[in-house]
């Protein structure tokens, strides 16, 4: 089955006024990324790809070309989701109308302490730096990882479960 994103039409907030959409997505290299940033260029979306490490966007090409993407709508840029500011200068993409947040990090053993800096941190350095741009219509935040900032210790689970959760 093929995801499709809803499509936004000219009159929206988050098209310009001659149409156009132009989307930021974070976590570009993962593997939700990736398939993200095709089905934006898919759809006409001028796309810029957010990448912690600009040596891993290999990948994204290849699969671009895999699919036949068309990749003149496409740009990157290298970002730090670790630092506050995410090192990104104001004012270098005041044409984004939508950002797409799909980064993030899990691995097993990660420690809680990890876990947050590497998803609930980043995800809030992201709505901080989306509050900066002027012309942003619309912030996606996907997830499945540790996000929510609730306390574990009120979740009924055993000990042994919660190790692993």
């Amino acid at each position: 089955m093929k995801a499709a994103l809803h499509t936004v039409s000219s009159e929206s907030t988050i098209a310009r006024g001659d149409g156009t959409r132009n989307a930021l997505g974070f976590g570009a290299t993962g593997f939700i990324g990736r398939w993200l940033v095709k089905e934006l260029l898919d759809q006409g979306i001028s796309t810029t790809a957010a990448v912690r490490n600009l040596a891993r966007f290999g990948a994204v090409a290849d699969l671009l070309r895999d699919h036949n993407v068309a990749t003149t709508a496409l740009s990157v840029v290298e970002v730090d989701l670790v630092v506050d500011g995410i090192e990104l200068r104001p004012g270098r993409l005041n044409h984004i109308r939508e950002i797409f947040n799909v980064a993030g990090a899990h691995a097993c053993g990660m420690t809680p302490a990890a876990a947050r800096a590497a998803n609930v941190d980043t995800s809030r350095r992201v709505v901080e730096f989306a509050a900066t741009l002027p012309h942003l219509g619309r912030l996606v935040h996907l997830s499945g990882y540790r996000v929510g900032g609730q306390d574990l210790a009120s979740i009924p689970w055993s000990e042994a479960k919660r190790k692993y959760q």
